[in-house]
């Protein structure tokens, strides 16, 4: 599964495509979130604290040295090393007193474009995808042969959108019903700012705006799935708010930086002993380069004692 990439090299995208055909492209049976509760299964076994539901408020430094984090609930969390996979904004300029990032480094971080944003819908229908020939296959379907058209936000009667068959296996799940995920690329400014209140707070005119979109990325869909808006028995609508909102990346982008990007990053901070940065906002996203970050970040404090 390939999400369109605008000024993506023709190289890059050959490579991914000579991995599918070998069959070497994977996704995690049973969803993304395997590959995380995998991870999470692997760091408990290992002796790891996880600690879900607890936010962050801060992070404490003295002299230029972490000392440890303060969370929502007043909690001190000592420690003289810290790993943030936190949006690099947030941390740099919430977490951490601002005025402790050097000019040039702010630059950076206001400066480097982010990664593009979308609605995704997620359905629960009557719809067997082997019945459409959709079975174990994901696909892109558009209209134009110009992807910077195709990529052209809040749109989705002309832009892209992607149909996606996750496969969740539940033991007590009903085996006539199945799940389909419809995306459509769609900006955090839409209809200003998607019609939400104060620091994004939901409203009425929001659910209804973002009820609108997802009904013309349904009836898109139909076009390939006919009667797909009679067989949904329940619906999900996630916009960039919701991913700004929940995965706390700045302004909903989809996975931090863009490909785009030509900028590296460090992922031991320079001007801060025992930070170190890891996750989606240091390098190309995707479940493989992350955990390589990971890896990367706990050589790096092994490293440094």
């Amino acid at each position: 599964m390939l999400a369109p990439i605008k000024n993506f090299s023709a190289v890059g995208m050959l490579l991914y495509i000579a991995f599918a055909l070998r069959g070497r492209a994977y996704l995690p049976e049973g969803g993304a979130l395997k590959a995380s509760e995998a991870f999470a299964e692997a760091a408990s076994r290992n002796g790891v604290e996880i600690r879900y539901g607890e936010k962050v408020r801060s992070i404490q430094v003295e002299q230029g040295q972490v000392r440890g984090v303060v969370l929502e609930n007043g909690t001190n969390v000592h420690a003289n090393k810290i790993i943030s996979a936190a949006d690099i904004r947030q941390t740099f300029y919430k977490f951490i007193d601002p005025s402790l990032v050097p000019s040039d480094f702010r630059k950076k971080l206001e400066t480097t474009p982010l990664s593009d944003t979308f609605v995704i819908l997620s359905l629960v229908t009557t719809i067997d995808p082997a019945a459409y020939t959709f079975d174990k296959m994901d696909i892109f379907t558009t209209d134009t042969a110009n992807i910077n058209e195709a990529l052209t936000p809040d749109h989705p009667e002309r832009s892209f959108i992607s149909i996606q068959f996750p496969e969740f296996h539940v033991e007590a799940g009903d085996p006539q019903l199945f799940g389909i995920q419809l995306v459509a690329p769609a900006s955090f400014e839409y209809q200003g700012y998607w019609a939400t209140g104060p620091e994004q707070a939901r409203t009425e005119e929001y659910r209804k705006l973002k009820e609108d979109f997802a009904g013309r990325v349904i009836a898109r869909a139909e076009k390939l799935i006919p009667g797909l808006s009679r067989h949904i028995v329940s619906m999900d609508i996630a916009t960039p708010m919701t991913m700004h909102r929940y995965t706390l990346n700045d302004l909903g982008a989809a996975v931090g930086w863009s490909y785009r990007s030509t900028q590296q990053w460090k992922q031991k901070v320079p001007f801060l002993r025992g930070l170190y940065l890891a996750g989606h906002w240091v390098g190309p996203s995707g479940i493989y380069n992350v955990a390589v970050s990971g890896k990367n970040a706990a050589e790096l404090v092994l490293r440094n004692g």
